[in-house]
């Protein structure tokens, strides 16, 4: 028989992983598909527990015939790697040949991965890129590396990611053409992603509605980095979510929040302060490291953590800005801290356009020699 082996968080299961599959099984003619929710994801953030993402895998696949979804990860103790899932299945199918089911991301790091070559010797590799090219280059490294089968599955990939849905639940965002229904109405009744829910609410009344659309674009942006910076999930979220809450509050208002400006900071960056205390009365945040990112997310400063360089970058480098945004994104895909470095003294020199440079923040300035910018 030949045996697919489906492996992933599933945290949500989506669309995407249901194409997927189905595009596998037809075009290998696979008998039988495993899917296997990860146990303990040695590389990879989770945000759903073990139950709840076994049950949505059931649901997403439910119904579609030579799948059978299993919890043997679920139910090992310790981190789950990929080889000895694939040794486990050897031993129930002796006889049989195994494909296991990738994404393109995970062909690219595979060679990182714990006992690759055993991999390689096990199982073909399926590979399913999310916009159909071929990494020739990885292709290469893999099979050259290690000998490996890899086959590219021909199909059109839907645009859809567990990240870009767990976002979407986050910001109230309706998910019904992103996940198989039984999924959605599962996560929706338990309240699963629901954790900054009320935070959103709030945010939507203390905002004006381009204000709100930046944001949530600066979201999208800051997980998109977070994914690729080893920056946490929802710290990210977190400080991106909030990096403005200052913006809109009428200066009228700003004794409620027992601010005065007293550091004379000048217009455009009034609100960074402002947001710091906005943030704790209406948000009831109390984690520096978020409201460091708010109060510098505009001026940048020396020293920055990597959560504040991830909300200052997105910020910046959000898509729905007028000018082109490509530079700061990609590079912020790769390397988040040459990505401050670029829109640090970028947005310096635009400063120094429009204001002369001795209207530059005094912040700005010590964070630009600070890093070598100037």
């Amino acid at each position: 028989m030949k045996i697919g082996f489906f492996g992933g968080t599933f945290a949500p299961a989506h669309n995407g992983h249901v194409n997927m599959l189905l595009s596998a099984i037809r075009q290998l003619n696979l008998d039988k598909v495993i899917v296997m929710p990860n146990g303990i994801p040695p590389h990879k953030y989770c945000a759903m527990d073990k139950a709840d993402r076994f049950n949505v895998a059931k649901l997403a696949f439910d119904g579609i015939e030579k799948v059978e979804v299993s919890d043997y990860e679920l139910n090992k103790d310790g981190a789950s790697y990929s080889y000895q899932t694939l040794e486990h299945l050897s031993t129930l199918y002796p006889d049989d040949d195994l494909f296991f089911i990738m994404g393109g991301d995970s062909l690219r790091d595979f060679p990182l991965w714990v006992k690759p070559e055993r991999i390689a010797q096990l199982a073909t590799l399926v590979v399913a890129t999310r916009d159909g090219s071929v990494d020739k280059d990885s292709l290469s490294a893999v099979r050259k590396a290690f000998g490996a089968r890899v086959v590219f599955l021909d199909f059109q990939p839907i645009a859809v990611s567990s990240t870009d849905v767990r976002t979407r639940y986050r910001l109230g965002m309706d998910n019904g053409g992103n996940v198989p229904e039984k999924v959605n109405e599962y996560v929706l009744a338990k309240g699963i992603f629901k954790d900054f829910a009320d935070k959103v609410e709030k945010l939507r009344t203390l905002l004006e509605e381009k204000r709100f659309a930046h944001t949530v674009s600066v979201v999208y942006a800051g997980i998109d980095f977070a994914k690729r910076n080893g920056v946490a999930e929802e710290d990210a979220f977190l400080g991106c979510l909030l990096h403005d809450c200052g913006k809109n509050i009428p200066q009228e208002d700003w004794g409620k929040y027992g601010f005065s400006n007293s550091e004379g900071l000048l217009p455009p960056i009034v609100h960074c302060a402002l947001g710091v205390e906005v943030a704790k009365k209406e948000f009831s945040v109390t984690d520096q490291r978020i409201l460091d990112a708010i109060r510098f997310h505009t001026t940048a400063k020396p020293g920055m953590s990597q959560l504040e360089k991830l909300v200052f970058v997105a910020d910046k480098a959000e898509k729905n800005r007028k000018y082109d945004v490509t530079r700061y994104y990609n590079t912020a895909l790769v390397d988040l801290n040459k990505a401050f470095e670029y829109v640090l003294y970028d947005m310096y020199l635009i400063a120094v356009g429009k204001y002369g440079i001795e209207r530059v923040d005094k912040m700005t300035l010590s964070a630009l020699k600070y890093y070598k910018l100037i």
